[in-house]
C-alpha cells in the first residue's frame, strides 16, 4: 500500500517494508534464475507527504494519478539544465503498454487510460517545460550539490513539486541530454 492513511496502516508499515525488502532480496539472490539487484542493495526508505491530485486525473498502476511529469537533467557544477523530457514519453509508454506486455486486465486498463490522456500529457509538458527549466535554474544557484542529477517534477494544478532525484548517469530518459554533456558519476557529493 503506497498511501498509508489509517492508524492500522501506520502500525503495519514496518511489516510492509520488511516484506518488500525480503522480496527484493529474494530476487537478487544468486539462487534465483535471474539475479535482479536493485532495491535490495539498500536499507534506506523514503516517506513523503502524499500530494492530493487537484486535477482529478485518471489513475494507472493500480491507483497512481496520471499527472504531467517532467524529468530534467541538471548539472550542478556548470549550473545548467542539460536536458528535459516528458516522464510519460509516448514512444516508451506505448512500448511498455504494447499488447505483448499486457499480462492482465490492469495492464489493458493502463494502456487505455494512457492512450486517452496521451495528448493532454504531451500538451501540458510542451506548455510548461520552459517554465520548469527556468525555475530549476533559479534553484541551482541555491543548492550545495555537485555533479549531475535527474530531477523529477510533477504538475498538480498550477503548482509544481520536485518529487524525486537520482544520479543523471543512472536515470532513464537520459537520451534527451546532448552527446558529450552527460558525465559518469558514482556517488552523491555534497559540498
Amino acid at each position: 500500500n503506497a498511501k498509508v492513511t489509517t492508524p492500522k496502516e501506520v502500525q503495519e508499515l514496518g511489516e510492509y517494508l520488511l516484506y518488500i525488502h525480503y522480496q527484493a532480496l529474494s530476487y537478487a539472490s544468486p539462487l534465483n534464475n535471474v539475479s535482479m539487484p536493485g532495491a535490495s542493495t539498500t536499507v534506506e526508505w523514503v516517506v513523503r507527504d502524499f500530494i492530493e491530485d487537484v486535477e482529478e486525473n485518471p489513475t494507472i498502476y493500480k491507483g497512481l494519478p496520471l499527472r504531467t511529469e517532467f524529468r530534467a537533467f541538471v548539472d550542478f557544477d556548470t549550473k545548467e539544465v542539460i536536458g528535459i523530457d516528458n516522464y510519460w514519453r509516448p514512444d516508451l509508454m506505448e512500448k511498455r503498454f504494447s499488447k505483448k506486455n499486457q499480462r492482465d486486465a490492469g495492464d489493458k486498463h493502463d494502456y487505455i487510460t494512457y492512450m486517452v490522456n496521451k495528448d493532454k500529457l504531451i500538451k501540458d509538458f510542451e506548455n510548461n517545460k520552459d517554465l520548469v527549466v527556468n525555475e530549476l535554474l533559479k534553484l541551482v544557484d541555491e543548492c550545495n550539490l555537485t555533479g549531475q542529477y535527474s530531477v523529477d517534477i510533477m504538475k498538480n494544478g498550477n503548482d509544481f513539486y520536485i518529487i524525486d532525484m537520482a544520479l543523471a548517469s543512472e536515470s532513464a530518459l537520459k537520451d534527451c541530454v546532448p552527446t558529450g554533456k552527460l558525465k559518469s558519476q558514482n556517488s552523491i557529493m555534497l559540498s
